[in-house]
């Protein structure tokens, strides 16, 4: 089965390409609330560009991937440059300021379900992260 196309311009994909390598991270401990002897299975990272950050959460399980990201330009672009490499979620939506801990501000969540057949639900159109991403870059 091909992979569908990526949505939007390829010009402006290829510009989050090469944004990539300008991000410097900073990897985030993880927070002391975690049960003793439980493995975090999350990857949390600060990632700053230009004058900007964005707080990215990973997660990688056996049935799916999640990717939390700040709500903004850079935090487009996190999401974005995720959606590149796995493809276009099953899941993507915006949190709201509050709703999570981690992200007073709100945050952009992208799920990859690796259950085949999953139908998509993609609240929030890839095209507003595109046209929210042209701040960042």
């Amino acid at each position: 089965m091909t992979e569908a196309p990526l949505p939007g311009e390829r010009s402006l994909w290829e510009r989050l390409e090469r944004a990539e390598p300008e991000i410097d991270w900073v990897d985030l401990p993880a927070p002391r609330s975690r049960a003793k002897g439980k493995k975090d299975t999350v990857r949390r990272r600060l990632a700053k560009l230009h004058d900007e950050e964005a707080r990215l959460e990973e997660e990688e399980g056996p049935r799916a991937r999640v990717a939390l990201a700040s709500s903004g330009p850079v935090g487009a672009l996190l999401i974005l440059l995720a959606i590149q490499r796995h493809g276009v979620p099953s899941r993507l939506r915006g949190r709201n300021g509050g709703e999570l801990p981690a992200f007073p501000d709100g945050a952009i969540e992208a799920a990859w379900d690796a259950t085949p057949g999953s139908p998509a639900r993609l609240e929030l159109p890839v095209e507003d992260l595109l046209a929210l991403v042209r701040y960042a870059l």
